[in-house]
């Protein structure tokens, strides 16, 4: 399945464990580099999980600040690709 025709799906129904899985594998690029995982699209929201690494972190062992604007982007973009879509980051 297409990436957009997942989220119009998401619009009706929240996307299965399966349709998940296919939406991450298709997230490659920008959304790999930053660990980017979708758990849940639908309607209602959406929830996305990052790995942290070493390379995420500055020397104070925080996650680095300049880690999340680029995280908050990806989900205004997908919200602009579907408006039907409530893309928060939860």
């Amino acid at each position: 399945m297409k990436f957009d025709h997942l989220i119009q799906k998401a619009a009706d129904a929240p996307l299965t464990t399966d349709e998940l899985e296919e939406f991450n594998a298709l997230n490659t690029g920008f959304d790999a580099a930053l660990s980017i995982r979708y758990t849940h699209i639908s309607a209602s929201g959406t929830r996305a999980q990052i790995h942290v690494t070493d390379t995420h972190l500055q020397p104070m062992g925080l996650v680095h600040g300049g880690y999340l604007p680029p995280l908050r982007s990806r989900l205004a973009q997908l919200r602009a690709a579907a408006p039907q879509v409530d893309l928060l980051l939860v």
